[in-house]
């Protein structure tokens, strides 16, 4: 934000306002997107910039041209090592960073939990409270420390929802994300709950074009990393027998509700889109380990 003045936060209130109305998204929704991008311009602008990668729905955000799901937390993954200690330390300074946009963070309140749900890397989960002029809001940011990034991590220019500066930070190829979605839904197997996976898998294919080498090195890397392997038939959690169990319909729908998608597609609709583009790119995977 560039605006200077005694009501600089009644227009920055009316236009977070303005925007949640166009997205067709809660209020609160929209300050923890602004916190967050606000995050990210401070980051680009300090000394750590470059340890840490943006990946998760804060990235996909940025590849569709209608409102992607909301996303409460922030994900990152560390290109370095990162103990809490050091962790701690980075944020600070980024929270630390001047910034004429209203948000101020409070290093004070900042702690730090294992990531434990349904993780498939190890990382840190740092939690602090951040305050747009008067207003709370949560911050939850994931760190995920020292996985796969093939095809190679990228640069960007951070689209912002106002006419705050656009941050240029370091992000996963799309490649490296379908990857990571896809290992999930193998090892998580019939206990996944983790129904943005399919969505955002869905929202990709149907989006884009991927290149089918790139992606087959991303999958094969990922696989190897975490020790997953790669599957020579459609893993449990992209059957028929996943998509119509009355547990994963009950869930599905409660996450379709939740991200306000007016499309409402039928998980057994999705897992049958993506599973062809999912088994093509296994198969071309293994030939990649096989290959002399």
């Amino acid at each position: 934000m560039r605006e200077t003045g005694p009501n600089l936060a009644l227009r920055l209130k009316a236009k977070l306002l303005e925007e949640a109305k166009r997205a067709g998204q809660q209020v609160d929704t929209v300050h923890t997107r602004y916190v967050f991008e606000r995050f990210l311009d401070r980051l680009s602008r300090s000394q750590h910039r470059d340890r840490l990668v943006l990946k998760g729905g804060m990235l996909m955000m940025t590849w569709h041209d209608v409102p992607h799901r909301p996303t409460r937390d922030l994900d990152l993954l560390g290109l370095v090592q990162l103990d809490e200690k050091t962790l701690r330390t980075l944020l600070c300074d980024v929270f630390a960073v001047e910034a004429d946009d209203l948000v101020r963070f409070d290093a004070n309140k900042l702690k730090f939990q294992p990531i434990r749900e349904a993780a498939a890397y190890p990382g840190l989960r740092a939690i602090t409270e951040a305050r747009i002029e008067k207003t709370r809001v949560k911050v939850v940011i994931d760190i995920g420390i020292g996985d796969s990034t093939v095809p190679g991590v990228l640069d960007i220019d951070y689209p912002t929802m106002l006419d705050s500066r656009s941050p240029n930070v370091r992000a996963y190829a799309r490649e490296t994300v379908i990857a990571e979605k896809f290992e999930a839904i193998v090892k998580n197997g019939i206990t996944n709950s983790r129904m943005k996976d399919f969505y955002d898998l869905w929202q990709i294919f149907r989006s884009v074009t991927i290149d089918e080498q790139r992606l087959a090195a991303a999958v094969s890397a990922t696989f190897h990393h975490r020790e997953t392997p790669l599957p020579a038939e459609p893993p449990v959690g992209l059957t028929d027998a996943f998509a119509t169990s009355a547990a994963n319909r009950q869930l599905w729908s409660a996450f379709v509700d939740e991200i306000e998608d007016n499309t409402r597609p039928e998980l057994a609709t999705v897992i049958a889109f993506i599973t062809p583009f999912l088994m093509k790119t296994a198969a071309d995977s293994q030939l990649l380990k096989t290959s002399p």
